[in-house]
């Protein structure tokens, strides 16, 4: 199983967040969408950085992040759930 977070910035919860991912998830792979690594991160997460394919492609983030789901993590199907589209 993968599991992807799209996050930007630097929050101290995300350490504890993808800490409960692991240890609730052991065998799954945990990928981590953001624009910059930190070490705190890369003990529970594999950094994928949004900024390369932001630079590369002239897409709406919601595009970009689809993009990065299905040609850098191969996922063949996801979709985009938006804030304020619930």
């Amino acid at each position: 199983m993968n599991i992807v977070i799209l996050h930007v910035g630097f929050a101290k919860y995300l350490v504890y967040a993808l800490k409960r991912i692991r240890e609730t998830n052991k065998n799954a792979n945990v990928f981590l969408i953001s624009d910059r690594e930190y070490k705190e991160y890369s003990k529970y997460s594999t950094y994928v950085n949004i900024n390369k394919v932001l630079l590369k492609k002239n897409l709406s983030i919601s595009k970009i992040i689809i993009y990065i789901l299905e040609k850098v993590i191969l996922i063949m199907k996801c979709f985009v759930c938006k804030d304020g589209l619930l």
